[in-house]
């Protein structure tokens, strides 16, 4: 599979603050210095922004990109299901955004999920749709969110004897970071928690955002 989300791994996180959604347009707009973008967009996810000055904004707040475990302890929520919500095809798009008839209509394709209608063909505002048993909003759907990872197709299937404690994810090809999440234009599939994906850390793209982590002083040493 080009996304490889099949094995499982016992990983051991210290203690981590995550912010409960996406930047927002308006808060990076802030950030930056930049005109405040108009009422309707300021509470849009902030897109089209490459992984390095998405680190850049999450440092300028003392945190920084989490790591793939974080992200995936905390889309979880402490659940072990595909989704920590309701899988079925026709309720999905109560608790995500992703593709769906809203998409097919939008977009004239038939790759959606045809059975329900999130009222979004494209992103949507923040904090739209059900936070999940972590109270995070957007974990699944709407914008991929950059992770600090980079990209090792078998990072799962390297299974040692011993949990691995608090992985900085710089192991790898550092040419391509590790996405999570899914987005808008994605199928159910891809909303799960184990999907993992990946772009090279220049590109910028309306599908990917991010979101900022604190994590414990042992992994902010690691990752300087």
């Amino acid at each position: 599979r080009a996304i490889r989300d099949g094995y499982k791994r016992q990983v051991l996180i210290h203690g981590f603050d995550i912010a409960r959604t996406e930047l927002t347009r308006g808060q990076v707009a802030r950030m930056l210095g930049q005109p405040i973008p108009a009422a309707n967009q300021r509470q849009m996810p902030a897109d089209d922004i490459d992984w390095k000055s998405a680190r850049k904004l999450c440092q300028a707040l003392g945190a920084d990109l989490p790591t793939e475990s974080q992200w995936e302890y905390a889309a979880r929520g402490g659940d072990q299901n595909p989704y920590p919500f309701a899988s079925k095809l026709e309720t999905l798009c109560r608790y995500a955004n992703g593709a769906d008839s809203d998409y097919n209509s939008a977009f004239d394709s038939s790759l959606g999920n045809s059975a329900c209608s999130d009222g979004y063909a494209r992103s949507a505002p923040v904090g739209r749709f059900p936070a999940n048993p972590a109270g995070l909003y957007d974990m699944h759907g709407n914008l991929w969110e950059w992770t600090l990872d980079c990209w090792d197709a078998e990072r799962y299937g390297k299974r040692g004897r011993d949990p691995v404690a608090d992985p900085s994810g710089q192991g790898g090809d550092c040419g391509r970071r590790v996405l999570r999440g899914g987005s808008f234009v994605n199928q159910p599939g891809f909303l799960r928690s184990a999907v993992r994906d990946w772009i090279q850390p220049g590109l910028r793209h309306v599908r990917v955002g991010f979101r900022c982590v604190r994590g414990s002083v042992r992994q902010r040493t690691l990752m300087r």
